[in-house]
């Protein structure tokens, strides 16, 4: 990368007119929505139209439904939303390409919004951008103009982006306008929220009462036994509560495998509907449970109830907002190795359900819905 830094260091050039910006995120829709606090500082500061966000098509719905809108652009990233490279140049090839383009706006600076994002980085310098900020990675720090010393461990997901972002601004001499990060930001359009009234009157008779389970994740190493989440809608079943099965696009095959499998059939699948139409609907349920995902983060940024299952990830850094009402974290506290941060190769060897996963009871998991529930029907008395 320190090779790559030098050859390409002539291609940066300060442009006169506006100060244009880019955002780079090539994560996931959880991450986008961790992200969304951030990118409303930068658009409450700046003309949203000097703005430019970059995300990969997986995320854009997330991202389009958040603080900018129309300002968001895609960009398949290689590494990112399950693609494999076609040959080992493929990622080069596409960094060049996207350059050239990016080229031609001549954007003042840009934010690499993921820490280890080393070729957004080199994108960025390939662009021509003089301002480059991020964090300080061994993969990153030669490719950055401004290089932040990585955030302490405890530090949440939202303040972390928040932090590169103020950083952008006084190196460009702006003083950020907004208050401390909240939490994650998305709008569901006037569709999404007919849509979702629409299903829940044909399938759920109270909505306030019922609890949508969302088992899958797009970490295997998030996963919970399947047989946990038919004795948890089963123990719901049991005490009145309607349950709803939710799942991404294309999942609803293993969701009604899974509901097959219950004493009693779920009240109502929700997969295969569009990204704002879930999130209306999360927000009318009495609670939403599983593991920490996108889904998760979804619900909560809608300010839906939620009780999370956290195993290798560290529900301090990508949990919910401590400050927001009805979020419930549960994560092992008798296993050192938790969290271990590792979604690929983590120490216990697991590459599914492991240890921290297992260590989650389905009492715990049933425990912390009840107490949401009891809380919420107090709140409406």
């Amino acid at each position: 990368m320190h090779l790559a830094a030098l050859a390409l260091r002539p291609l940066v050039r300060v442009s006169d007119g506006p100060v244009r910006v880019l955002l780079i995120r090539p994560d996931n829709i959880g991450d986008v929505l961790l992200t969304s606090s951030a990118v409303q500082v930068l658009e409450e500061t700046m003309p949203a139209e000097h703005i430019t966000y970059l995300v990969g098509p997986w995320a854009a719905g997330a991202a389009r439904q958040g603080p900018l809108g129309k300002r968001v652009e895609t960009l398949p990233f290689p590494g990112f939303g399950g693609r494999r490279k076609a040959h080992l140049l493929e990622p080069y090839a596409e960094l060049m390409r996207s350059a050239r383009l990016l080229r031609r706006r001549s954007y003042r600076a840009a934010v690499v919004l993921r820490p280890d994002h080393w070729w957004g980085a080199l994108l960025c310098l390939a662009a021509g951008i003089p301002v480059r900020v991020g964090y300080a990675t061994p993969e990153t720090s030669a490719l950055l103009s401004q290089a932040l010393p990585r955030p302490d461990e405890r530090m949440h997901a939202t303040g972390q982006a928040t932090a590169l972002v103020v950083a952008l601004l006084q190196t460009l001499g702006v003083a950020a306008r907004a208050g401390e990060p909240g939490g994650a930001s998305f709008e569901p359009t006037a569709e999404d929220s007919h849509a979702a009234r629409v299903w829940l009157n044909q399938n759920l008779a109270e909505p306030s009462r019922s609890v949508a389970l969302h088992p899958l994740s797009g970490a295997s190493l998030k996963t919970w036994p399947d047989e946990r989440w038919v004795a948890l809608a089963d123990r719901l079943h049991a005490a009145g509560t309607p349950v709803v099965l939710s799942g991404a696009p294309g999942e609803r095959g293993m969701l009604t495998a899974l509901g097959a499998r219950m004493q009693h059939p779920p009240a109502a699948v929700l997969s295969d509907v569009p990204l704002g139409m879930a999130a209306a609907v999360f927000e009318r349920l009495g609670a939403v449970v599983g593991p920490d995902s996108g889904a998760l983060h979804l619900a909560a940024a809608r300010g839906a109830p939620t009780v999370r299952l956290y195993g290798p990830a560290s529900a301090m850094v990508f949990g919910p907002d401590p400050t927001a009402p009805l979020q419930v974290v549960l994560q092992s506290r008798s296993l050192p190795c938790v969290p271990c941060g590792s979604l690929v190769n983590p120490p216990c060897g697991a590459r599914v359900e492991p240890p921290c996963m297992l260590a989650i009871s389905v009492p715990e998991v049933a425990a912390a819905l009840a107490g949401i529930l009891e809380a919420r029907a107090r709140r409406a008395s």
